[in-house]
């Protein structure tokens, strides 16, 4: 699946590093670490996990 490159957090609106430290649900919610993390790795909009983005998680 390919994700569209989002530049900000949906949740605090913070510039993410895209893809590194950036975090997406199923339905391509974004956000960064720390609201991730607050959130428990789950989206608040539709309750779906929240994983590491797949092109952060590449080997070059």
């Amino acid at each position: 699946m390919a994700y569209e490159k989002n530049n900000n957090c949906d949740e605090c609106g913070k510039e993410l590093n895209f893809p590194f430290d950036t975090y997406v649900c199923s339905y391509e919610f974004t956000f960064c670490s720390e609201c991730s993390e607050k959130a428990n790795f789950i989206c608040k909009h539709c309750k779906e996990e929240l994983l590491p983005h797949p092109e952060g998680n590449q080997s070059e």
